[in-house]
């Protein structure tokens, strides 16, 4: 393994994330970075040296998009993730993946790792944020009650109460407490298409059925 490369690759990266504003940073840097060096040394353990360029293309796409949306929230004195009406629209069909992931034996903190990396934003942001919340202890009332200081969305309060109801009765129902709550939000405030994607990408990774709007 070649060290100094990893170890270059990885200043730079580190470098790259002063590009984002200060909160942001505070909020994701370490796991960011985390999340880079593994990536890293899993993509050179496999296919070599070579395989670095391909992964850079992709960071350096993901950071040119994120830093600056970031950055210009940041200008505005907005955060990025305080878009509540397209997120409500959203919420229905990022249930329905909670649902159909939970069905295929994922635990929650996995769908909610799924979220975070598939669905279009705000949603990969809010559930990113409640991911790394839960990931570092917190518990799932005070996670959601920071999530909605960025997200206020009623619509959060439903989610929670699922997991709550869930727990008091044992655990094991969450996909059949979440299902109706998703499918009420869709018929409320509608369907958005830009979850579509993720949606038929879960749904052929764990086998299962689509809804017709997402076909």
């Amino acid at each position: 393994m070649d060290i100094h490369l990893l170890s270059l690759s990885d200043r730079c990266y580190r470098a790259l994330l002063r590009a984002y504003p200060r909160r942001f940073r505070q909020r994701f840097e370490q796991e960011m970075s985390q999340v880079f060096r593994t990536s890293l040394r899993e993509a050179y353990d496999a296919r070599g040296a070579g395989s670095l360029l391909p992964l850079w293309l992709l960071t350096l796409w993901d950071w040119a998009l994120t830093a600056v949306k970031e950055r210009i929230s940041s200008l505005l004195g907005k955060d990025i993730k305080m878009d509540t009406l397209s997120f409500d629209r959203q919420l229905g069909d990022v249930i329905w993946m909670m649902v159909t992931g939970l069905r295929a034996g994922f635990s929650l903190l996995e769908v909610l790792e799924v979220l975070s990396k598939e669905t279009p934003e705000p949603s990969r942001s809010a559930f990113k944020q409640l991911f790394m919340d839960l990931q570092n202890g917190m518990g799932y009332e005070p996670a959601f009650a920071n999530l909605q200081k960025t997200i206020p969305s009623r619509l959060l309060d439903e989610i929670l109460e699922a997991i709550k109801n869930n727990e008091n009765w044992g655990g094991g129902m969450l996909a059949e407490l979440l299902d109706p709550v998703g499918e009420k939000i869709v018929q409320e405030v509608g369907s958005d298409p830009t979850v579509y994607e993720a949606m038929r990408t879960l749904a052929w990774q764990v086998g299962a059925r689509v809804p017709d709007r997402a076909k």
